[in-house]
């Protein structure tokens, strides 16, 4: 079987255990915070940028399409079941993307959007 490149997340595999492949990834870039503070009566702005010796930046954005394709409806829509449950997890959880191993994001899944387009589902997360 051949191996595709997907995301892990809880414990499960997109292509190695639902069969989806990933058609389109965007991974955004976090906001830098800006940590700054006017002393009364002046002029002078203190930053606090690297107050403990690192920038500090917000959350970023991931987005990826999921591609399954599959022609009999009934496995197609049970599988879509499971792929969901999987993404509809509270709370952050970690999820690693097999284009970038050696990093690993915490991750909040939103609720996916799920589209069939004459077998092939596309599913935006």
């Amino acid at each position: 079987m051949k191996k595709y490149i997907g995301i892990r997340m809880n414990g499960k595999h997109s292509w190695n255990d639902f069969g989806c492949r990933i058609s389109e990834r965007e991974i955004g870039q976090p906001e830098k915070k800006r940590i700054v503070e006017t002393v009364p009566y002046s002029n002078d702005v203190q930053n606090f940028n690297t107050l403990y010796g690192m920038q500090v930046y917000g959350e970023r954005d991931l987005r990826y399409r999921l591609v399954l394709m599959d022609n009999a409806e009934n496995r197609a829509q049970k599988t879509i079941r499971k792929i969901c449950a999987w993404l509809m997890v509270s709370g952050y959880v970690p999820l690693y993307d097999d284009m970038m191993p050696e990093h690993c994001f915490r991750a909040e899944p939103l609720v996916p959007k799920v589209q069939e387009k004459f077998g092939l589902y596309l599913i935006e997360v």
